[in-house]
């Protein structure tokens, strides 16, 4: 067996000389025509480019698509469309120290003033936080006020009632309910607040927030309808607009989900210069290796066109992957830095074996000859790269595998071009040699070109200096006993690590490390750290079509609210079903039963007079297809928060798995679920280190 695997070995390496001897033959016969072969390939793949499209959809990046995260999207656009749009801005003091005074709370005043004068046009229509705010209620004088959540609530968005007030504080340690009848609590609209540790009033606080949310009424069937274009261009200009800006004595800091993506796409598309920069670095690295002490036998121009078959093959490979079904997004830039490294040394390897051929008859043989030798190193090494990507093409995140798969089309083609194209230039380059021209400056002939620049004899198998210090200093370091020992003490001490580490792996999330560090919603993230404790996450919990006035079902209703809250690190859950079990309570207490649950024959008769009372700010957490007179309810909604601390991505993960399993305990009573935006980067981020795992295993 060995006998035979041998032999196929040799014959295998043998053809493969051969085919490239051939190759190198042709190409050097027809360079033109292998070159226009080139053109022709790279005009084929940039066709692709035609269905180029990029993806900014964190569901279809970040998420399995057969996730939990994703079917719970699909099942509450169904019922409800698209999530309101949250919209924030942090005010902390200039000079630090205590917010709650009175010039603090009017500075305050303006810089929400400024917010509702933002205008954008869309269409011939103006839009503004007016008519794109979700409404307080359903009907007037609610429907036309915004449900804006702040402090400003205390005062009634009144500046005069603010200026006229004698004692703030006495005022903020009142009881006020927002517009739509729920009790504000200090928590939600104040940061690092303090109270009398004798009376329990509220004495300071650190900063403000101000909270408004925008309605999304986008089409499902529109690709980019989880922002209309009014509102995301609203939101763009709302954060340009409050970035930093100084109101007074304070200054604030926005977020909106637009404003933010289009600071990390803006970002990014700054960076290039360091990816320009990049290229420059390597282009002046392939030129010092590819060049010699003679202007005739240098090969320092080739660094230049390899450099651009680089790129070639990143323009093909982008328009194939695009012509496959590949989808853009910010992670693919990493390409532009790996496939630059991965795909120039081919071009060093095929100058080294040019520069190793005895036989310099004619161009041709001398081309043959060194594709005999350099094809089966670049072939393996390519082939290698290839496999690398290829073997993460299977991962369950799509964004890996869309870096995978245009990474692995680009190595490919990259390959290619350098067999043929750059070997035509190479040729092209032998030419000029042969006719004593200078190199990067082919038109001007070497005068001694039997000399170096440094005036000695010219010997063209004279080594280089990287090659000569590998051959030499480095070879005799590395081959000594005393290097042989340090090189096995470090492998083994290197393996120790890798063994002891790596059980200890831990796969993490957080949104800032997405955003790059110089972006000015850093800022944003350091002032929620320093006054909120952390940015509060919330997340959705959705009920489906059930009989709500069945007794067992509200009986569920209650006990999943419970539950939530006490097993899972909850601030709070305000359903509209606690909401009604109160006005109820209080209104026909005597008329419950003894449970306290609503009749079943009155349950939606309380249920409109909720709804057109008290209740007026629950209206668009009901669905039904008329609010009012229902006698069914298709699905319900309600927004739950976490507490406010820093979470890493692992207890976010079990927050997030206790909560749908508390959802799973009543889904038969009440077809319930949970559903955030961060779901989907969870599940994600909880099959991340086995899927890299077996990617190394695949590739290994």
């Amino acid at each position: 067996v060995m006998w035979s695997l041998k032999r196929a070995t040799e014959w295998t390496i043998v053809a493969v000389e051969d085919g490239f001897e051939k190759l190198g033959r042709a190409v050097a016969r027809k360079p033109w025509r292998t070159l226009a072969s080139v053109a022709v390939a790279v005009f084929a793949c940039s066709a692709g480019l035609a269905a180029f499209s990029i993806e900014t959809d964190d569901a279809k990046l970040w998420a399995p698509q057969d996730s939990q995260s994703v079917g719970f999207q699909s099942r509450m656009n169904a019922l409800f469309g698209y999530r309101d749009i949250h919209v924030y801005f942090y005010g902390v003091p200039a000079n630090g120290g205590n917010c709650l005074t009175q010039n603090r709370i009017l500075d305050l005043y303006d810089a929400y003033a400024n917010v509702t004068t933002i205008e954008v046009s869309e269409g011939g229509q103006v839009y503004n936080l007016s008519n794109l705010c979700r409404k307080a209620g359903s009907f007037e004088p609610y429907s036309d006020i915004c449900n804006v959540q702040s402090v400003l609530q205390w005062w009634e968005y009144n500046r005069s009632l603010i200026e006229n007030d004698p004692d703030v504080l006495a005022t903020l340690n009142t009881t006020v309910l927002d517009y739509t009848g729920i009790e504000v609590s200090h928590a939600s609209v104040l940061g690092a607040v303090e109270y009398s540790a004798t009376t329990g009033a509220i004495e300071s606080a650190g900063a403000f927030v101000v909270s408004a949310w925008l309605v999304n009424d986008a089409s499902l069937s529109d690709i980019e309808a989880q922002n209309p274009k009014q509102t995301c261009e609203w939101e763009i200009k709302f954060g340009e607009s409050m970035m930093k800006g100084n109101f007074g004595g304070i200054i604030t800091y926005p977020s909106a989900r637009c404003y933010e993506r289009k600071l990390i796409e803006g970002s990014l598309t700054d960076d290039l210069y360091l990816m320009v920069l990049d290229y420059v670095i390597m282009l002046a690295f392939a030129s010092y290796v590819l060049s010699t002490d003679s202007w005739l036998t240098s090969k320092a121009s080739m660094a230049v066109v390899a450099v651009g078959f680089v790129l070639l093959s990143m323009l093909s490979g982008f328009g194939l992957g695009s012509a496959f079904g590949l989808q853009y997004s910010a992670m693919v830039q990493l390409l532009g830095f790996l496939l630059l490294g991965l795909g120039i040394d081919d071009a060093f390897v095929i100058v080294q074996s040019y520069r190793q051929v005895k036989d310099r008859s004619s161009t041709e043989s001398i081309m043959g000859s060194t594709m005999r030798i350099a094809g089966s190193s670049i072939t393996v090494t390519s082939i290698s790269d290839a496999v690398a990507f290829m073997s993460c093409l299977g991962n369950s995140l799509p964004v890996i595998r869309a870096v995978c798969g245009f990474g692995a089309i680009a190595v490919l083609i990259d390959f290619a071009y350098q067999v043929t194209g750059f070997v035509a230039m190479l040729t092209f380059a032998h030419d000029r040699e042969e006719t004593a021209k200078a190199d990067c400056l082919c038109c001007v002939p070497v005068r001694k070109p039997e000399l170096t620049c440094r005036g000695r004899e010219l010997d063209r198998a004279r080594p280089s200096a990287l090659q000569r210090f590998l051959q030499t200093t480095y070879s005799d370091a590395i081959l000594s006993k005393v290097g042989k020992c340090t090189i096995i003490l470090l492998a083994v001490s290197l393996l120790g690590v890798s063994c002891w580490k790596a059980p200890q792996i831990e796969a993490d999330y957080d949104f800032k490390w997405f955003v790059p560090f110089n972006s000015p919603l850093q800022k944003t993230y350091e002032v929620a750290e320093t006054y909120f404790d952390g940015d509060q996450r919330s997340f959705t919990v959705i009920t489906g079509s059930v009989d709500y006035s069945n007794d067992t079902v509200q009986t569920s209703m209650q006990e999943l609210e419970d539950d939530i809250v006490n097993r899972h690190d909850i601030q709070s859950c305000r359903s509209w079903s606690t909401a009604f079990v109160d006005f109820y309570t209080n209104k026909y207490g005597n008329e419950t039963l003894s449970s306290g649950l609503a009749p079943s024959d009155l349950y939606f008769e309380w249920l409109d007079e909720f709804l057109l009372t008290d209740g007026r700010g629950w209206y668009n957490a009901i669905e039904n297809t008329s609010l009012l007179s229902a006698t069914s309810i298709t699905g319900t909604r309600y927004t739950c928060i976490t507490a406010r601390r820093q979470f890493s991505g692992q207890n976010l993960v079990k927050m997030m798995d206790g909560v749908v399993e508390s959802c799973d305990i009543h889904a038969a009573e009440l077809d319930s679920f949970p559903y955030a935006q961060m779901f989907h980067f969870l599940d994600g981020l909880k099959i991340m280190k086995a899927e890299t795992l077996v990617s190394l295993s695949i590739a290994a």
